[in-house]
């Protein structure tokens, strides 16, 4: 029986092998790249849902071209000054370094797991 080390992404609907390794220290240098990736991947998507909803508020139209109700306008105008909460539960999320206590679902989620192969 060998140990391996399994690299990967994975959310509520998929899963994504990157790599497998014979070296846990190569696999968590793996690791943190995709984790960092993702990390990265979020804080954009932060920025854009705040430029998004400016750009929003400034078109006033939704998708049959009537003009935002006030309620949406309040929304937008929270998500132009905050972003959406989404995104920075995700940063908070990418944020923690150790793969036993990474958590992030339902959205990607970087994982590192041994498993044991049987020849």
């Amino acid at each position: 029986m060998t140990k391996v080390f399994l690299v990967g992404t994975a959310d509520c609907e998929s899963d994504m092998l990157l790599a497998i390794y014979a070296n846990k220290e190569k696999a968590l240098v793996a690791y943190h790249e995709n984790r960092l990736e993702l990390l990265e991947q979020a804080k954009h998507s932060f920025e854009w849902s705040k430029e998004r909803a400016k750009k929003d508020l400034e078109e006033n139209k939704d998708y049959e071209g009537k003009p935002y109700s006030d309620d949406m306008i309040t929304y937008l105008k929270d998500q132009a000054e905050n972003g959406d909460s989404m995104y920075l539960d995700m940063i908070k999320n990418l944020s923690e370094e150790d793969p036993d206590k990474m958590s992030n679902y339902p959205s990607d989620t970087p994982y590192l797991r041994e498993e044991i192969v049987i020849e």
